[in-house]
């Protein structure tokens, strides 16, 4: 029914995020409960609020209450009656029934066991901290970044270890702009370090420090800045997110509630995580990191990075915003899956001036499918510029005729995901095969680059 009916229930669960913002509370909006500066609200960096079906499997349950709602209607439903279901389901069903009407009859699982908040706010701090050790180091690039020409932003990922080891960059995001055509030089490239067990912190910083001897291109960390201001600046804001979430979460409840927003159960946890969890602090961190970042600089021209909508990059943009002749330009980089929701973007006219804050001016696709679905996604025509998908150029490269012959039938490609989930539920299924079928077949597996898999096969 989903599949059949996507568009709509897509477009209802993006309504659903949207209102949170704009909620009632104490004859505020919500979005200004929470400002975390003049005119930049802290939940415009809430993982609720991005939409990421990697960090939140509500989604999908919520999806499914949407499509639900929508059978009711459609087929006139009288009553639903369920058993067993868990604690969240069960009430969001029974608010849908009260809502359109109907009867409804139940019982749903016993209450899993809840952790005290003391222990679960010192269990995050600690996380948080050790999120911190992965990313600290007392040595420095010393990039100079006052006056920039052209500064790109992304994760220090993809990266080939052997050419770094020899003092080159060489990334799979910027390839051959970089390395062959030299399109992208005398610019300046911001990398948030992705954590690896290839490479450290401080053995990436030192690697970078003798590329920038060789190189026009100057490479620096966005975790340089860090220090201990900053740490309590987000241990301040943390607090106090904590104490206007927990002061206000009756009143937000029911705000809910009188929106007819059933998703309430699903979102009450996830909206504790974003206000109080570690991606509070997480967020908290990269917003104080940028913002250091962006007073020390007096110009720029040109401002690229990598765009999935994500928290951080709205307060990447947020704190570039401040130099005026700066156009900030988002790469859509990767493809655009219909339901990888973070594609998606406010299309309120009434509300412009607070999203152009941390939109950037322009955003450049790579190619027409995915310059088809961001129009699809409602994106502005006149701010998207399409380019090509430098990261596939190796796949080109590498292609050969033969590849595409019914040869190898006895062979099978397993692909890894980023997603731990996904990993774990091809794994279980690969595990549960009949060893006779090892014979048959060729196994090899791809990991994604980012997240082993190897581990969970037998």
């Amino acid at each position: 029914f989903i599949e059949g009916n996507s568009d709509l229930i897509k477009r209802e669960y993006l309504k659903i995020i949207e209102k949170i913002g704009f909620l009632n509370i104490k004859g505020k909006k919500l979005h200004e409960v929470f400002e975390l500066q003049s005119k930049f609200s802290f939940w415009w960096i809430t993982d609720v609020y991005e939409k990421s079906l990697y960090k939140h499997l509500s989604i999908n349950e919520i999806l499914k209450l949407i499509a639900l709602e929508e059978v009711i209607k459609e087929q006139k439903i009288q009553k639903i009656s369920i058993s067993n279901y868990d604690e969240k389901l069960f009430d969001s069903i029974k608010f849908i029934c009260k809502k359109n009407q109907i009867l409804f009859t139940g019982k749903n699982k016993k209450k899993k066991f809840k952790i005290f908040f003391v222990f679960k706010m010192i269990f995050v701090f600690l996380n948080f901290l050790r999120f911190l050790s992965k990313r600290f180091s007392f040595t420095k690039t010393n990039v100079k970044i006052n006056n920039l020409k052209n500064l790109f932003c992304s994760y220090f990922a993809y990266i080939n270890l052997d050419k770094l080891n020899n003092n080159i960059y060489y990334s799979d995001y910027w390839r051959d702009l970089i390395n062959q055509k030299k399109i992208i030089k005398n610019s300046h490239f911001l990398h948030i370090f992705f954590p690896s067990k290839k490479i450290t912190f401080n053995d990436s910083i030192k690697a970078i420090k003798k590329v920038n001897k060789e190189e026009n291109n100057l490479h620096f960390f966005v975790e340089e800045y860090f220090s201990i201001k900053i740490f309590f600046k987000i241990i301040f804001y943390w607090v106090r997110n904590i104490l206007k979430f927990y002061s206000n979460r009756d009143k937000i409840k029911n705000s809910f509630f009188l929106s007819n927003l059933y998703s309430w159960y699903f979102l009450k946890d996830d909206l504790e995580e974003s206000f109080c969890g570690i991606s509070s602090l997480v967020n908290l961190y990269y917003f104080f990191l940028f913002k250091e970042i962006s007073i020390r600089i007096n110009s720029i021209d040109k401002t690229f990075f990598l765009y999935e909508n994500q928290g951080w990059e709205k307060s990447f943009v947020f704190n570039l915003r401040k130099l005026e002749k700066n156009k900030i330009y988002g790469i859509q980089h990767s493809t655009v899956r219909y339901w990888d929701l973070r594609y998606s973007i406010n299309i309120d006219k009434s509300r412009k001036e607070i999203f152009n804050k941390f939109n950037p001016d322009y955003f450049v696709v790579n190619g027409e499918d995915s310059l088809k679905k961001m129009l699809n996604n409602s994106y502005p025509e006149e701010k998207i510029k399409k380019a090509e998908a430098i990261r596939y150029l190796d796949i080109i490269k590498s292609a050969k005729a033969d590849v595409l012959e019914k040869k190898n039938l006895n062979s099978i490609l397993i692909v890894g995901d980023y997603a731990k989930q996904s990993n774990l539920n091809i794994s279980n299924s690969l595990n549960q095969l009949d060893p006779i079928y090892f014979e048959k077949f060729n196994f090899t597996l791809k990991e994604h680059p980012l997240r082993e898999m190897s581990n969970l096969l037998k």
